[in-house]
C-alpha cells in the first residue's frame, strides 16, 4: 500500500492498513534483534505512519516504543528517551501495559548517568507489578533492578544484582529479558576479576559467556553476536591468547560497522586501543606463563586487565580527537604513491618511514584478508584501511574511533573523485609519481579531513 493511497484511507481501508502496520512493527523488531537498525528503522516509521492516519492509538504508542529502541541501538539516546516517554504516556492513557517501556527507560537514564531518574521509573515499574502481579512484570521490575544495583560502586549492591540476573537467567523465557540479563551479567563478572582472584569466577564468566554466544547463532543476531565476540575476546586474554583476543576484536569489528551498530562499535574500538596500549605487558606474560591460570599468574593478568575490563555494560568510552602524524597511500606491495606530514613536527625521519612502509608490505595480507586494521608503533597507532590495490593509512596517537571515520572520509572522498582514482591507479602501474595537479587535490582532501583545527 503505498502513501497517497494511505492519505484517503477510508474506515473499511483502516483494519487492513492495522493489520499491515503490525506486521511492519514484528519485522522492524526482527531487523532490530538480527542488527539491521536502518531496516528496522524504517519499518517501524512506515508502521507508525500507518498507525496515525488509522488513528490507532495503541498502535501507534507500540511503533513508538519499538522506534525508541531502534535509536537506543543506534546511540542516540536523547532521541530513543523522547519515543519511549511519548509511548509511555500514550500506553499509560490506554491503559495498556508500560512495563517493557518502563524497563528501556531505566537502562537509557542509566547510560545517560542519572540514577535518580532510574530509580524514579523503578517506583512505576514496582507499583505496577505489586498491582498487576504478572510473571513478566515482575521479570522486567526485577531486571531494572538489578541495572540499578549493577550501575553502583558498591561490592554489596553488585552481589545483589548478580543474585538477581542469575534468577532472571534461568527463570525467564522471554527473549529480551533474558538477552540483556545475561549481557549484564557477564560484564559484572568480567568487573568482579579485577578483585576476586578466583577460578571459580573465571569458569563462571566462560560458562555464561559461551552461552550467550550460542543463543546469538541460534537467532542469528549480529547485535547479540558481536557482545558475545567481546565478552569471549576477554576471555582468550585471560588464557593469555593474545592472537585469539586480537581476532574475535576482528570480527566483532568487523560485524559491527558492517551492521551499523554505532554503540558497540565504539565500545570495540576502546577495548582495541586499551589492548593495544598494554601489549608489552600482555606479551611478557605470555612468555612467562603456562596456559593454565594458576593462582600467581590470575593475579598479575588482573592487574594488568583491570583497564581492558574496566568499563560495565552501561558505559560509553569519552570520545577524544586524535593528534594526526601521518597519511599515506601504498599500493599492496608496499611501494608509497602519497604521503603528507600532519604535524610540523612529527618526530619522524625517513628511516622511520622506510620501516614503515617495510611494516605495512608485512601486514598488507592480514589487513586485506579483514584481519588486521591496526597496529600500536609505541606511542603512535597505524591504522589501514584497504580498497584494491591500495592501502589507505593513518599514523596518529589517541584513540582509533574518530580517526577511523576520517580515514574512512578520506577514502570515499578520493573514490569520488574520478580523475584521481584513475591517476593514482596508473602511478601504481606505471612506477611513476603522481601528477602536481593529483598531489594538489590529495592535499587538499588531506587538509580539510584531517586538520585538527
Amino acid at each position: 500500500m503505498g502513501r497517497d493511497t494511505l492519505n484517503t484511507l477510508s474506515d473499511k481501508n483502516a483494519q487492513v492498513a492495522r493489520r499491515k502496520a503490525a506486521l511492519l512493527n514484528l519485522e522492524g523488531t526482527i531487523y532490530r534483534l538480527k542488527g539491521y537498525l536502518d531496516r528496522s528503522q524504517t519499518c517501524h516509521q512506515e508502521g507508525l505512519a500507518l498507525h496515525e492516519r488509522c488513528k490507532y492509538k495503541s498502535g501507534i504508542a507500540v511503533s513508538l516504543n519499538s522506534l525508541g529502541l531502534v535509536y537506543k541501538e543506534m546511540d542516540n539516546l536523547d532521541r530513543a528517551s523522547e519515543y519511549l516517554k511519548q509511548s509511555f504516556e500514550l500506553k499509560t492513557h490506554e491503559k495498556m501495559d508500560v512495563s517493557d517501556t518502563l524497563l528501556h527507560l531505566v537502562s537509557i537514564s542509566i547510560e545517560r548517568g542519572e540514577l535518580e531518574m532510574a530509580r524514579e521509573y523503578l517506583t512505576q515499574l514496582d507499583a505496577i507489578s505489586r498491582k498487576e502481579q504478572t510473571w513478566i512484570t515482575r521479570q522486567r521490575e526485577s531486571l531494572a533492578k538489578a541495572l540499578i544495583l549493577g550501575a553502583s560502586p558498591r561490592v554489596r549492591h553488585r552481589a545483589e544484582a548478580e543474585i538477581l540476573l542469575t534468577q532472571i537467567i534461568n527463570d525467564t523465557v522471554d527473549y529480551e529479558v533474558t538477552i540483556i540479563a545475561l549481557l549484564h551479567f557477564c560484564n559484572l563478572l568480567a568487573a568482579e576479576l579485577k578483585t576476586s582472584r578466583n577460578q571459580e569466577v573465571l569458569d563462571e564468566f566462560e560458562h555464561y559467556t559461551n552461552r550467550l554466544f550460542r543463543l546469538a547463532h541460534q537467532q542469528r543476531s549480529y547485535h547479540l553476536m558481536a557482545e558475545a565476540y567481546l565478552l569471549q575476546s576477554k576471555l582468550a586474554l585471560m588464557d593469555l591468547d593474545l592472537q585469539r583476543a586480537k581476532a574475535l576484536l576482528a570480527q566483532a569489528r568487523i560485524l559491527t560497522e558492517e551492521k551499523m551498530l554505532l554503540r558497540l562499535t565504539r565500545k570495540i574500538s576502546s577495548e582495541y586501543d586499551a589492548l593495544l596500549d598494554q601489549l608489552s605487558q600482555w606479551q611478557e606474560l605470555v612468555e612467562q606463563s603456562p596456559p593454565l591460570r594458576d593462582q600467581e599468574d590470575l593475579v598479575r593478568i588482573e592487574e594488568i586487565i583491570v583497564e581492558t575490563i574496566r568499563k560495565r555494560a552501561v558505559d560509553q568510552p569519552e570520545l577524544m580527537e586524535e593528534e594526526p602524524v601521518l597519511f599515506l597511500i601504498t599500493a599492496i606491495s608496499g611501494l608509497s604513491l602519497y604521503s603528507k606530514f600532519l604535524i610540523i613536527d612529527s618526530g619522524l625521519n625517513e628511516d622511520l618511514i622506510s620501516g614503515l612502509l617495510t611494516a605495512i608490505r608485512g601486514l598488507s595480507s592480514k589487513v586485506f584478508d579483514q584481519v588486521l586494521e591496526r597496529v600500536r608503533m609505541g606511542e603512535l597507532t597505524l591504522l589501514m584501511l584497504p580498497s584494491e590495490p591500495f592501502l589507505f593509512c593513518y599514523l596518529f596517537r589517541g584513540q582509533a574511533y574518530l580517526a577511523k571515520q576520517k580515514l574512512k572520509e578520506m577514502l570515499d572522498s578520493v573514490r569520488e573523485e574520478g580523475e584521481l582514482w584513475t591517476a593514482l591507479v596508473f602511478s601504481e602501474k606505471s612506477g611513476k609519481d603522481l601528477s602536481p595537479n593529483a598531489r594538489a587535490t590529495l592535499g587538499n582532501l588531506v587538509e580539510r579531513i584531517f586538520s585538527s583545527e
